[in-house]
């Protein structure tokens, strides 16, 4: 009797669970995973730009380095967003090289 009682009580809370509105939330992101993920996006936009524009990747870094102040591998996640939105900005409308 004792286990019968048990499984309803579970399948109660199962039930009451189905029916809610409730949002399942997501673990949170990590400071490395989240540099990771932006690390990767930088990576790919740098090879459009290159690619789109015709410039050496070393040239884009260092012009990435005189603008943010760092290096990717050593930058905030804000650093690494202004990087980010700079080669978003030259893969829409072209590297120039100025300042």
């Amino acid at each position: 009797m004792a286990v019968a009682r048990m499984d309803s009580v579970i399948g109660e809370e199962e039930m009451k669970g189905e029916g809610s509105a409730t949002a399942v939330a997501e673990p949170p992101v990590s400071l490395h995973e989240r540099k990771q993920d932006l690390r990767d996006l930088h990576r790919l936009l740098v090879s459009a730009v290159a690619r789109n524009s015709a410039i050496d990747h070393r040239r884009l870094n260092a012009e990435l380095i005189a603008r943010t102040g760092s290096r990717v591998d050593q930058s905030t996640v804000e650093q690494l967003q202004k990087r980010i939105q700079l080669l978003q900005r030259w893969k829409d409308q072209g590297y120039d090289g100025k300042r």
